[in-house]
């Protein structure tokens, strides 16, 4: 993704759809990197992913990592 900016997009949106732990931690990196510049795109799409991940995710680990991670965005 920094390499090639135009993938970003797709690179979230699957990280989304995988949605396991590891997608959510690689997310949550992505996050905390976009969070200087809350108003930029990657952020609202990484941070809109992890919603839509704590909406299906189907394990409790995976639901307390999307959890913590929005709540220091809503901070």
């Amino acid at each position: 993704m920094k390499a090639n900016h135009a993938v970003t997009s797709y690179v979230i949106s699957g990280l989304e759809d995988v949605g396991n732990d590891e997608a959510v931690r690689v997310l949550i990196s992505l996050l905390e990197e976009a969070r200087t510049h809350p108003d930029n795109g990657e952020f609202l799409q990484v941070r809109n992913a992890l919603f839509a991940i704590e909406k299906k995710a189907k394990y409790p680990a995976t639901l307390d990592l999307v959890k913590i991670a929005l709540a220091k965005v809503r901070e």
